[in-house]
């Protein structure tokens, strides 16, 4: 199942949107958020209005560089660095070293990189 999080298209009255990205994916026996939005505190109170622990999620997927789908990560490790993020080689060196920083695991995928089951990264 996909929850959209953040978006700056509307679609649930209840949450706040704004430009970014970031939805969540039931995998079963994980979770995985894919994308984290512009603004961590709205990527998290959308969470709490959705019913969404951030310690329930175990896999963090970001698409690429661009603010609108990085912004949220900080924040949201923050509540929960127990979780491996998928990023693609060519990030910055400082992002990943502010991801070791807070406590979190992070795979840097080059080519095609099994995630889970039927989930696969391209980088």
């Amino acid at each position: 199942m996909f929850t959209i999080v953040y978006n700056n298209v509307p679609y649930n009255e209840n949450l706040t949107t704004a430009w970014g990205f970031s939805c969540l994916i039931d995998l079963k026996d994980k979770n995985l958020l894919f994308d984290t939005g512009g603004d961590g505190s709205i990527l998290l109170d959308n969470m709490r209005k959705l019913k969404t622990d951030p310690k329930n999620i175990n896999i963090v997927v970001l698409s690429h560089i661009h603010s609108d789908h990085t912004g949220g990560l900080w924040s949201f490790l923050e509540q929960n660095n127990d979780v491996v993020v998928y990023l693609p080689a060519s990030f910055p060196e400082d992002f990943k070293k502010r991801i070791r920083e807070t406590g979190a695991r992070f795979i840097s995928v080059q080519t095609h990189t099994k995630i889970y089951e039927n989930v696969y990264s391209t980088g």
